[in-house]
């Protein structure tokens, strides 16, 4: 089972987009988070997510197949900055065929793998601040704030040789799988998925967007994000 939020904060469109298929075999759930300005990020998320769950649809259960897919996304946004310059966006997802299941991301939406109430996943972000973290020049909760934690290093769209992370995972039962764009998971860290369980993704999620509106920053980002849980059933 799945729940979705996505709105566009304090901006006067979301550039956000997401997408969802829960078949008997198969399931995959995608989030993008569009940027280039005007309406070109809108295009680029979207067309990411469509693309996208049209190859995941038809792909085996590799994590090379899974990395191929994502090239190929990559390849059509570029072919399609012909006609809207300058679009780029994330892409971040779960894609689960049989009994494999692989996260994927290219920029800084995440998915968090969480068991009970801890995380013991995270996808790698392509930005500065992760870079900084990584070298161990900031602390892991600085990058929420840090000055610099818009700037990708990596995007759909950005050149045809992009960097994609494919992780294939091992998955529990009641796992429960967040997957977010930046807008949402600045917000927190990991102390605040200790409520995060299996029968309860609906009530933690609207308990942090009620944060989010609580906060009222006047520059909030577009922000969405899909919770998973029961992936099994």
């Amino acid at each position: 089972m799945n729940f979705v939020i996505s709105e566009k904060g304090s901006r006067e469109i979301n550039e956000d987009s997401f997408a969802v298929f829960e078949g008997e075999t198969r399931k995959v759930y995608i989030v993008a988070d569009g940027c280039g300005g005007h309406a070109a990020g809108e295009i680029a998320s979207k067309l990411a997510t469509e693309i996208l769950m049209n190859q995941l649809l038809n792909c085996d259960e590799s994590a090379e197949a899974v990395c191929n897919a994502v090239n190929l996304c990559n390849l059509h946004i570029i072919e399609k900055q012909k006609d809207c310059a300058g679009m780029r966006t994330t892409v971040v997802g779960l894609y689960k065929l049989n009994d494999k299941f692989f996260a994927f991301n290219v920029g800084d939406s995440r998915l968090y793998q969480v068991r009970d109430g801890s995380v013991i996943f995270q996808t790698e972000d392509h930005s500065v601040p992760y870079i900084l973290y990584k070298a161990g020049i900031i602390e892991r909760n600085e990058i929420n704030t840090h000055e610099d934690r818009n700037k990708l290093l990596e995007a759909l769209g950005n050149k045809e040789k992009v960097k994609i992370n494919v992780y294939e995972l091992d998955v529990n039962r009641d796992d429960v799988f967040v997957i977010a764009t930046d807008g949402f998971w600045e917000h927190f860290y990991e102390e605040d998925f200790g409520d995060c369980v299996r029968g309860h993704e609906e009530a933690w999620l609207s308990e942090k967007e009620k944060i989010i509106c609580v906060t009222n920053n006047p520059e909030q980002d577009n922000y969405t994000v899909v919770t998973v849980g029961g992936i099994y059933e």
